[in-house]
């Protein structure tokens, strides 16, 4: 996640671009920086752009933050509806 701060310290490297396996995302030329492209792709919790960032650029909310959405959002019970609705998705034997 970009904040105003962290547009102020990116640099354009471009390392988001070109270590997301997920090809979450792609690089704007017009405009000079990287952006998202793909957020379905994107895995869940995983931070290693902000990891590696040499500017500290990227910043993501708190694991506390995360969670209370996922309480207030009941994210748990959606999940739980799917897997019981949606069997022939979910199942290891069906894959």
């Amino acid at each position: 996640m970009e904040t105003k701060h962290g547009r102020e310290r990116c640099v354009r490297c471009g390392t988001w671009v070109t270590s997301c396996g997920k090809k979450v995302y792609a690089f704007d030329y017009e405009i000079n920086k990287p952006v998202v492209v793909s957020p379905q792709a994107c895995m869940v919790g995983c931070t290693n752009y902000a990891t590696i960032c040499t500017r500290d650029a990227i910043e993501f909310p708190s694991p506390g933050y995360i969670r209370q959405l996922i309480r207030e959002r009941k994210v748990q019970t959606q999940a739980k509806n799917l897997l019981r609705d949606l069997p022939e998705e979910y199942d290891v034997r069906l894959k």
